[in-house]
């Protein structure tokens, strides 16, 4: 998937928790999120709703509210559809005085939602990040998908129905005036409790075993940031361990940004296991950052 959050940085100032009982209940949801996000598919409701209520509870808490709104579209794997974000910033030691403040570390719970209404996916999501130049998010999501792949053959692997899993992704950046890079890596389990055929990832148009899979992703992002604008590469990469089925995509990217609003597009190329000729690919989204996060 084709990021573009990462070329702009404008977090607020938030002040630290004050209260152990608040800090020993988010201890403890951690805890319990870290049992469920590993690579084992065995889920029940009770997990599901033990990781949103651990992250809705940390959301509802404060004033360091985020929240921003999303509408995109892209041409391989194809789609289009809204994404809304809610989170909660916990400045956990440092100060950001300005965009140029990078000495600080910060804790984030949010739910993420995705629809294009016939899929929609729920997800779970923890933040920590020990210095803001780099980060480790742990999450949990449902899917439920109710159109084909139009990638796949759907006749003969699943491509409707619910599916689930856990997540673990690293994000690393740096810049240097100008100039900067992200760097993401992601290792993600997909399960459904319907193991009668291989399951259809919507996401990267690829195929994860019927049994459960592992997705593994990298991303790196490379670019010029100036006041208004920004623009860059993006390579990215994605593969199931199980199956062995593949994905690589290349883009060249454009942001323009005013106020609260972002449109970004671009423009690369495609190609997978099951879409070997490179194919052309293009992108546009707006995004509406009503809050930005520690982390935007």
């Amino acid at each position: 998937m084709v990021r573009t959050e990462d070329a702009q940085v404008s977090p607020r100032r938030h002040a630290l928790w004050g209260m152990s009982r608040r800090r020993a209940r988010r201890t403890k949801g951690l805890a319990i999120l870290s049992d469920r996000v590993g690579v084992n598919f065995a889920t029940s409701s009770r997990s599901v709703v033990s990781i949103f209520v651990f992250v809705l509870s940390g959301i509802a808490l404060g004033s360091g509210l985020d929240y921003n709104v999303s509408l995109g579209a892209r041409l391989l794997p194809r789609g289009a559809g809204i994404q809304a974000v809610v989170g909660y910033n916990h400045l956990v030691w440092g100060d950001r005085k300005d965009d140029k403040s990078f000495l600080f570390g910060f804790l984030r719970p949010s739910v993420v939602a995705n629809t294009s209404v016939v899929n929609n996916r729920l997800s779970g999501i923890i933040d920590l990040f020990p210095i803001s130049l780099f980060g480790v998010s742990l999450g949990y999501y449902v899917s439920q998908r109710g159109t084909n792949i139009d990638t796949l053959d759907c006749s003969v692997i699943q491509c409707r129905g619910s599916v689930y899993g856990g997540f673990l992704k690293t994000k690393l950046m740096a810049a240097y005036k100008r100039v900067f890079f992200v760097a993401h890596y992601s290792l993600q389990s997909l399960g459904s409790e319907d193991r009668s055929l291989p399951l259809g990832d919507e996401f990267t148009a690829l195929i994860a075993d019927s049994g459960g899979d592992r997705l593994e992703n990298g991303e790196l992002t490379v670019g010029l940031k100036f006041p208004e604008t920004t623009f860059g590469v993006i390579v990215g990469a994605s593969r199931y361990l199980t199956l062995h089925n593949s994905s690589t995509n290349q883009s060249l990217f454009f942001r323009y940004s005013t106020g609260p609003w972002a449109f970004i597009t671009g423009v690369g190329t495609f190609s997978s296991t099951h879409h070997p000729n490179s194919g052309l690919n293009t992108f546009a989204f707006v995004k509406w950052n009503g809050a930005p996060s520690l982390g935007d």
